[in-house]
């Protein structure tokens, strides 16, 4: 009888974590979509390549964070997040200086 009952637990534990492991797969997927714009900055032309480069090393940094820091899912939440927004921000300056 234990053994029905650990083992319903553990099925209850892997679906829990199969739902959330979902729930963050479609919050990444939100987070790819712009959304309503906030704020805008305007950037000359020439700035570009030091902005971009300074906001991969924003990313890059807040990754590591991520990976390595203990933090509670909500604060890990928050950061990819912003992770996700930054990493917007790039793919948008990356083409600008691509189409150079």
């Amino acid at each position: 009888m234990a053994d029905k009952e650990n083992s319903s637990k553990s099925v209850s534990t892997k679906e829990i974590i199969k739902n959330m492991e979902y729930l963050v797969k479609l919050l990444y997927k939100e987070w790819e979509r712009s959304g309503r714009t906030a704020a805008e900055a305007v950037i000359k032309t020439s700035d570009l390549p030091t902005v971009s480069k300074r906001t991969a090393a924003a990313i890059m940094e807040r990754q590591a964070r991520l990976e390595t820091a203990e933090m509670t899912f909500k604060q890990s939440m928050e950061l990819s997040g912003e992770n996700f927004i930054l990493l917007r921000l790039a793919r948008k300056m990356e083409k600008h200086i691509s189409r150079k």
